[in-house]
């Protein structure tokens, strides 16, 4: 197991990532923001928006985050949850 942890260490310090990888990675914290700052106005916690939404804390934690690959489903039912449209629209 040594062997493995040390070749992952070696060698994520060399992956290079695109800009697609960037483009999304932003887009992810851009909505985790806007996911955030709603809670924090509707003065709700994780955990009520948790039992609102039926997703689990932790998984609120990881969207607010941008650690958590977002369904349309999950967003829809976040949206909901904060009394929020949820609108997607290409520019």
């Amino acid at each position: 197991m040594n062997n493995f942890l040390e070749y992952l260490d070696k060698n994520l310090n060399e992956v290079m990532f695109d800009d697609e990888d960037d483009d999304y990675t932003n887009l992810l914290k851009t909505i985790a923001t806007m996911i955030s700052n709603t809670r924090n106005e509707n003065k709700i916690t994780q955990h009520e928006l948790s039992e609102i939404t039926h997703i689990q804390q932790g998984t609120i934690s990881k969207i607010e985050n941008g650690n958590c690959n977002l369904t349309l489903k999950m967003l829809q039912r976040v949206a909901d949850g904060l009394g929020k449209k949820l609108i997607v629209k290409f520019e």
